[in-house]
């Protein structure tokens, strides 16, 4: 391969498109062009680079070899390509005017960033804030593509710290809802003993295949994991299922003190790693724009959601790791 080979950048947008969405179609839609458009940028970007990028014998598609070599080298020049134009838009005004875009999931989009932003409006009110509410690895994707300035995300599974900076912001216990009726309801005082978690049948959130949840300290520790019946997106989703007397689920503090509905129990864990703990994390592959180097600061000083800030969904605290 020549080693001034020309790339357009619209090749390498619809490379990473089909490799996030894991085929053709998806990624016409996202980026609101036409399939043979998205296919023909593929077959040009693959023969400029001289090897199949990816493997379309797959259902979805997959990266081959050299794509999954390639694709890294494709974020970071989207990445820096997003964040050099972001940075000369926001160049009008100094480092406190521009906008900052944030990576977030449902029950931090309800009970934190509106907080945030508030305060955001009221001490840099040059600064704009964007909310794209996602899964944590298309927030990953998306941060390296230059998309997303921060992103909030828990944890589990760990981000490589060698990629992306980061700050822990406020943990949360892991709490059980237990519909009308079923038995754990009954002794509400006392917290659930973990062995009794992994013969029960648990709802959860998050898009996630279940043996994946060994990777969390807590399910790791117990060496087994729940019967998962059903994978919603949103807490509110979780929380209504319980109340109408499905399955237990598994949720933490912050959305049962935004959504929890009347009639439905909750009940902590009585294991010290049955936690969440929530950190702003952002690439290292740049510099942090002025706006938000700004922003991350603002959480910082006002890491708690106000709903946690008491802790008025249960008393005490929570234990450490």
């Amino acid at each position: 391969m020549r080693a001034d080979v020309d790339l357009d950048l619209r090749w390498l947008r619809s490379f990473v498109a089909v490799a996030d969405h894991g085929g053709f179609q998806q990624a016409a839609l996202e980026l609101r062009l036409s399939q043979p458009t998205v296919s023909g940028h593929l077959k040009a970007l693959e023969r400029s680079v001289g090897r199949p990028l990816i493997d379309r014998r797959t259902r979805p598609v997959a990266l081959t070899p050299a794509g999954k070599v390639f694709i890294r080298h494709a974020r970071l020049v989207l990445g820096e390509v997003a964040a050099g134009v972001r940075r000369l838009r926001n160049q009008n005004g100094g480092p406190h005017r521009g906008t900052v875009v944030i990576g977030t999931y449902p029950s931090a989009s309800a009970g934190y960033l509106p907080h945030l932003t508030r305060l955001a409006r009221g001490l840099h009110p040059g600064v704009e804030i964007r909310l794209e509410e996602m899964s944590g690895g298309e927030m990953e994707a998306a941060a390296e593509a230059g998309r997303l300035d921060v992103f909030l995300r828990q944890a589990e599974p760990p981000l490589s710290r060698r990629r992306y900076g980061g700050e822990l912001l406020w943990r949360e216990r892991f709490l059980i809802a237990i519909p009308p009726g079923h038995p754990w309801a009954a002794d509400v005082d006392r917290p659930i003993d973990p062995e009794e978690l992994v013969h029960e049948r648990l709802i959860m959130t998050g898009q996630f295949q279940a043996e994946s949840l060994l990777g969390h300290p807590f399910w790791r520790d117990l060496g087994r994991y729940p019967e998962v019946p059903h994978r919603v997106r949103h807490p509110q989703s979780l929380l209504a299922l319980v109340e109408l007397g499905s399955d237990p689920g598994l949720t933490t503090e912050l959305p049962v003190a935004l959504f929890a509905g009347a009639g439905v129990v909750f009940r902590p864990i009585a294991h010290p790693a049955a936690v969440r703990d929530v950190y702003a994390n952002w690439p290292l592959s740049r510099s942090l724009s002025g706006p938000a180097k700004s922003i991350v600061d603002l959480m910082l000083t006002h890491p708690t959601p106000p709903a946690l800030s008491g802790r008025a969904v249960f008393d005490g605290p929570i234990s450490p790791e």
